[in-house]
């Protein structure tokens, strides 16, 4: 079936518990938002190909899209935020990647694989819109999104690889880490997805403090558009990107050279509690067991799954307690402390423990049965929760306005 939206086909096959009307109408407020972001659209005709059958993902292309979704996701309301989320994200890739693009992206040479280190810019400057967007659409709260902000500040810092790969590592290694993820990606790499969306939050959120509210990264993406067109070279990769937030937001005293510096070369932390305090939010930090800041849990830094009756590590973290002790992915856990365990028990016997505690892992390694001590860690804060301050000041609540666009 088709209908049009601002002269832009949507094309939809298969059929689930799709509301037909509903992604029109909503297609259509993503499609206008971003129109007016960029001061109109850059093509003569676009189409839109929903497939409705099993899996998630989408594929841009300059004049269209292919996304697929399960064709059940369109009920509850998050999991249709998640199909709001992927039209808004490849529709951005319309500007961002098909015009806004780095040089080595295009032309392709299609015989060999294409390095960049500006990935990060492309897919993260599109992670971070797609969901804003979907804001200033009127199509998520922003209390909502506030909570999928606070969701993959979580992810990001239950990644020991953000203090080993920067985000332009992170870029030029794609074919290599991101499309060869292994049990041990999540050690030694990030996501140039999340971690690119997160930086880019801050960024845009400096920007506006740093001009007093004037420009923001709205006006880079415009600048981008504006000085790098489709039939020209592309972002120069040495300094392109940095050159044109200077040239948008002035030099800041060397704000933004050390934001790149510390976030996008280097792998230090990102400043969520600076970057968030500009629009009067501010941090509070829990645990998903019960826990409290004083006596957090105890915890043993592994993931574990049943698998046909047994029960398999999954993932361990580098920085927990089981990575020290020896333990591997794919062990199959027996005991703890001389006791079956199958997932629930596992849980529930840790939850009994205090952080110092030394546990005895019965566990099978291929066809060895090893008796492992474990000496639990305190569990890191997993649970996040963004606040409005008490009283933020008339700037903090004027920018957070204009930036969710409310």
């Amino acid at each position: 079936m088709r209908w049009i939206v601002s002269g832009t086909p949507i094309a939809i096959w298969g059929h689930g518990n799709e509301d037909e009307q509903r992604i029109l109408a909503d297609t259509q407020a993503i499609v206008q938002e971003q129109r007016d972001l960029f001061g109109g659209l850059p093509y003569e005709h676009y189409t839109f190909i929903l497939h409705l059958a099993t899996g998630y993902g989408g594929l841009e292309h300059r004049n269209s899209v292919t996304n697929l979704i399960d064709r059940w996701s369109f009920q509850p309301r998050k999991s249709y935020e998640r199909f709001l989320e992927l039209q808004s994200h490849e529709f951005f890739h319309v500007w961002n990647v098909k015009r806004i693009r780095p040089a080595p992206l295009g032309p392709f040479h299609y015989r060999s694989e294409t390095y960049t280190r500006l990935l990060w810019a492309m897919e993260g400057v599109t992670s971070y819109y797609d969901r804003l967007l979907l804001v200033r659409a009127g199509l998520m709260s922003d209390q909502r999104y506030l909570e999928t902000l606070a969701d993959d500040i979580v992810t990001m810092q239950s990644t020991p690889g953000r203090a080993l790969h920067s985000l332009e590592e992170s870029s030029f290694d794609a074919w290599i880490k991101l499309y060869k993820a292994d049990e041990n990606t999540h050690n030694t790499s990030i996501s140039y997805y999340l971690k690119g969306a997160l930086a880019m939050l801050l960024l845009d959120l400096e920007i506006r403090q740093q001009t007093s509210g004037a420009y923001s990264f709205d006006d880079v993406l415009r600048y981008l558009c504006a000085h790098y067109p489709i039939d020209g070279p592309g972002i120069p990769e040495e300094g392109g990107y940095l050159a044109a937030i200077e040239a948008v937001a002035g030099e800041a005293n060397g704000t933004f050279r050390r934001f790149f510096a510390r976030s996008i070369a280097g792998t230090d932390e990102l400043d969520y509690a600076r970057g968030l305090g500009y629009v009067g939010l501010r941090l509070e930090w829990g645990y998903n067991q019960s826990g409290t800041e004083e006596q957090p849990p105890a915890w043993l830094g592994l993931q574990a799954r049943e698998e046909h009756g047994k029960l398999k590590v999954s993932r361990v973290r580098s920085d927990g307690p089981a990575y020290i002790a020896g333990i591997y992915t794919n062990d199959e856990l027996v005991a703890l402390n001389g006791y079956r365990i199958n997932e629930d028990r596992l849980n529930a016997r840790l939850s009994e423990q205090r952080p110092g505690d030394t546990i005895l892992l019965t566990l099978f390694r291929r066809d060895e049965l090893l008796h492992v001590p474990v000496v639990l860690a305190a569990a890191p804060p997993d649970v996040l929760r963004l606040i409005p301050l008490d009283e933020p000041t008339t700037t903090q609540q004027r920018m957070y306005r204009e930036w969710l666009g409310l």
